[in-house]
C-alpha cells in the first residue's frame, strides 16, 4: 500500500511516498520497481496539476524525465545556456 501527499499550484509544491513495511516486495529489484512506479505516478500528477518537480535540491536524474513539461522547451534551453555560459568546463554539477 503506498499512500502519496503532494501539494499542487503553490509556490513550494511536494509530493512524499509512504509505504507501508508489509507492502515492500522482498527483493531488490521489486522494491525498485514499485519506487519507481510510485514516483511516475506521484510525479506526472504534479506536473499535471501546474505543481513543480524541483525544491531547493534541484530537479536531478530522478526528475529529469519531468523537466521539459514543467518548464517548455525554451525554458529548458535557457537553463542549458546559463549553464554553458556559467561552467564552461562543465566542472560544476558533471553530467548535466
Amino acid at each position: 500500500m503506498a499512500i502519496v501527499l503532494g501539494q499542487s499550484a503553490t509556490p513550494t509544491s511536494t509530493a512524499r511516498a509512504f509505504i507501508s513495511p508489509t507492502s515492500i516486495p522482498a527483493t531488490s529489484r521489486a522494491r525498485s520497481e514499485q519506487w519507481q512506479a510510485i514516483k511516475k505516478a506521484a510525479s506526472d500528477a504534479i506536473v499535471a496539476n501546474g505543481g513543480t518537480i524541483s525544491h531547493h535540491h534541484g530537479v536531478g536524474e530522478d526528475h529529469l524525465p519531468w523537466l521539459e513539461a514543467e518548464k517548455g522547451s525554451i525554458g529548458v534551453n535557457v537553463l542549458r545556456a546559463i549553464k554553458r555560459e556559467l561552467d564552461p568546463a562543465g566542472v560544476l554539477n558533471p553530467g548535466s
